[in-house]
C-alpha cells in the first residue's frame, strides 16, 4: 500500500475508522478545509516515499535484472483545480503522470529473507469478529 496514506514514518491522518466503517477521515479533506498545512503533507507524502524506496533499494541489490522499471499506479492532486488526492476517473494531469524510472538491479546477496514460517493461533470467533467489523459477515 505504501507510499499511499496514512503515512508510516510520518503519520497524518488516521484512515478508516474500522469502529463505524465506513467512515473515513482524510489527509485530502485536511488539507483542503485548510485544517493541515500543504507543506505538511508534502513532509509525509516524501518521508513515506523515502521509506518505500528503502526497499526499493534493497529489491534491486537482491534480483538479477537487465532492465527495471520503478513505477507507481497514480499520482496525487494537491489542489489543482480544487482537487484533492486522487479522485476517480478524473484526468487531471497530476494524476495522470507518474513516475518513470528505468534502471537495473544486480544481485549483490546483500540481503538473506528469515525463511521461517512462523504461525498466528487465532481462534474462529476472532477470524469471525474480524470479517464482521469489515462488513463482510
Amino acid at each position: 500500500m505504501q507510499p499511499h496514506f496514512p503515512s508510516i514514518p510520518d503519520p497524518i491522518g488516521s484512515g478508516i475508522d474500522i469502529e463505524t466503517f465506513g467512515e473515513w477521515e482524510s489527509v485530502w479533506d485536511d488539507l483542503e478545509s485548510g485544517e493541515i498545512a500543504t507543506e505538511r503533507v508534502w513532509k509525509s507524502y516524501r518521508k513515506n516515499l523515502e521509506y518505500v524506496l528503502e526497499d526499493v533499494e534493497l529489491l534491486l541489490e537482491n534480483v538479477n535484472a537487465e532492465n527495471t522499471v520503478i513505477s507507481a499506479d497514480h499520482g496525487n492532486a494537491f489542489g489543482e483545480l480544487g482537487f484533492y488526492g486522487h479522485p476517480p476517473h478524473n484526468p487531471l494531469p497530476c494524476l495522470r503522470r507518474v513516475p518513470w524510472v528505468e534502471t537495473y538491479a544486480s544481485d549483490e546477496n546483500s540481503y538473506e529473507p528469515n525463511k521461517e514460517r512462523q504461525t498466528v493461533d487465532v481462534s474462529e470467533s476472532d477470524v469471525e469478529s474480524r470479517l464482521e467489523d469489515l462488513g463482510y459477515l
